[in-house]
């Protein structure tokens, strides 16, 4: 099984290139939208990726919209690690994939383990389940 995982400190996240690139390869429009407005949660098409303010949408909703009518927004957070999309994507583009402050790696380990993702300060790794008690 491949996993992608960052290894450096400060945390795993997809550039826009890649993010788009799994969100086509899941079916989906990826259309970027800029919030406008905060109050009245309104999205306006723009072409210029901010990552404090931008969202890919799953389809494209026209010139603006209200989220709270209609939209969903595709984030890559909500992909299992070893999604075969997002596997292929960061193997495909390589350091192009790595996001603000990350650094990511596929790392492949036998199909039959139970895992989790650990980490400290962003930089991750993979262990195997086990029992702990406090």
């Amino acid at each position: 099984m491949e996993i992608v995982i960052n290894k450096c400190f400060g945390g795993f996240g997809l550039s826009p290139e890649a993010e788009v690139a799994v969100g086509k390869r899941k079916g989906y429009a990826m259309a970027l939208y800029k919030h406008k407005d905060v109050k009245q949660d309104i999205w306006v098409k723009t072409k210029k990726y901010d990552a404090y303010t931008c969202a890919y949408f799953k389809a494209d909703m026209g010139e603006s919209f209200c989220m709270q009518e209609r939209g969903e927004y595709f984030s890559y957070y909500t992909l299992e690690r070893n999604d075969p999309d997002l596997v292929a994507i960061v193997k495909e583009l390589g350091t192009k994939a790595n996001g603000m402050c990350a650094d990511l790696a596929v790392v492949e380990i036998p199909d039959d383990v139970k895992w989790n993702i650990e980490e400290y300060d962003g930089s991750e790794h993979i262990a195997e389940d086990h029992r702990t008690w406090g």
